[in-house]
């Protein structure tokens, strides 16, 4: 009875073990998430402010006409908003990194339960991956075509505009043209 009564109240039980590794593991987590993030807002930040000051300068250094008559402010700030998209970057990505520690935890931890669901998901994964590989594939081919046919369209229609500007230009072609029609 003194042995199962020690026991009882040792504070060694496998329990608290895990409960003091638990919240280990969560503290050190907490911190190294916000140490990434951190980190990776002061890199973005810096690089932002480096493109800025780039580009304000490519700017400044532009003697362009159409910019002289489209005044500096609106491209200015197009450039901001252009800039503050890119500084969203650090957010998307920090989260796109604790996703994948979350989903390669929880695919490690079914490893650990039972290799055959794990091996069941990673053939399921798998096998979407090929699908969703060989969409984006059809997809490209299917942009880059309709590029194409853009282009030519474009090409066309612009060729038509300068016929007709020169229609409208040249009064001897304009009446032969109409002349025969």
């Amino acid at each position: 009875l003194a042995q199962a009564d020690q026991s009882q109240h040792s504070p060694a039980q496998p329990k608290d073990r895990l409960l003091v590794l638990f919240v280990i593991t969560l503290l050190v987590y907490i911190i190294a998430y916000r140490q990434f993030n951190k980190y990776l807002f002061e890199f973005v930040e810096d690089a932002i402010a480096t493109i800025r000051v780039n580009m304000a300068d490519q700017v400044r250094n532009t003697a362009l006409q159409s910019f002289e008559t489209l005044g500096g402010e609106y491209v200015y700030t197009a450039l901001t908003f252009d800039v503050k998209a890119i500084s969203e970057i650090s957010h998307l990505l920090s989260t796109s990194v604790q996703v994948s520690i979350y989903t390669l935890s929880a695919l490690l931890y079914l490893l650990y339960l039972s290799p055959f669901a794990f091996s069941l998901i990673a053939a399921t994964g798998g096998i979407i991956a090929v699908f969703y590989g060989y969409n984006q594939i059809a997809i490209q081919q299917t942009i880059l075509q309709v590029r194409r046919q853009e282009k030519g369209l474009l090409a066309a229609l612009n060729h038509l505009l300068d016929a007709f500007k020169e229609l409208r230009l040249n009064d001897r072609k304009s009446d032969a043209f109409f002349q025969t029609c």
